[in-house]
């Protein structure tokens, strides 16, 4: 790996910590952080692997995906901001219940969180309102004029490009001084990258809601479609963050 430093700070790799880095659904983004990989591109990993190990014959864990729930690594508690994880009670009883609760929950044996659980159907209900209110009103999608990084900051970009290629041939400047470009050329890459992956983002939600009408029954493919995360809050009111980064509110049903 070329002495790179895992999360260890050691540059020691192997099969399975290359395995989990491809297949950690972050690197698509959140609420914070643009998406370093597009979600096609991220899918296309997963079936090459899937496919990879089926021809060097290598076993497959059938329930490793099969078992992952559409709303898996989406949801968010707005009390405490951890994830929320699926618990089935009583399983295969005449009691089963299944709950999305805040990881937080319980700790040490004791609540932690107390913001309120809610059912696979509160959720679904509760997108199809937001996403029927979109397609009602595309332009929701849009509130977030689209920007350009301006000229300027084109020009500092293709500036500092230019002094670390000069400093970098000709050696005429210490490391820190170095690093410090370096870093400031990344910044504005950075916020260029928000900006190019709202529109990116916009036009892909666009094409999933085209020729659609209203919709009555949850669909699993139009949710991944369209949804980044959902934030839950103690009043009932959950927060669906679009894929470009739009924020939509609603209150569940009880």
């Amino acid at each position: 790996m070329q002495g790179i430093l895992n999360a260890r700070h050691k540059p020691s790799w192997n099969h399975s910590s290359i395995g989990k880095i491809l297949e950690n659904r972050k690197y698509l983004g959140d609420k914070f952080y643009p998406p370093m990989i597009d979600e096609d591109l991220f899918e296309q990993a997963q079936k090459l692997r899937m496919d990879r190990q089926v021809q060097l014959g290598r076993s497959i864990q059938p329930n490793r995906f099969a078992n992952r729930h559409t709303f898996s690594g989406k949801l968010r508690c707005g009390k405490c901001g951890q994830p929320y994880n699926r618990y089935v009670e009583h399983c295969n009883q005449p009691g089963e219940t299944v709950n999305w609760k805040c990881k937080q929950y319980i700790q040490g044996n004791r609540v932690s969180c107390r913001n309120q659980f809610v059912m696979d159907e509160q959720i679904k209900e509760a997108f199809l309102e937001v996403i029927n209110r979109v397609i009602a009103k595309p332009g929701l999608i849009d509130r977030r004029r689209r920007a350009q990084l301006p000229a300027g900051r084109r020009a500092a970009e293709e500036k500092l490009t230019e002094q670390i290629r000069i400093i970098l041939e000709y050696g005429t400047a210490p490391a820190q001084e170095i690093k410090s470009l370096v870093f400031e050329r990344a910044k504005l890459q950075y916020q260029q990258s928000v900006i190019d992956d709202y529109g990116y983002q916009t036009d892909k939600i666009k094409r999933a809601l085209a020729d659609i009408g209203q919709q009555s029954e949850f669909d699993d493919a139009l949710f991944e479609q369209t949804i980044r995360q959902a934030v839950i809050y103690e009043d009932g009111t959950i927060t669906f963050q679009l894929r470009n980064g739009i924020e939509i509110d609603t209150c569940m049903k009880k």
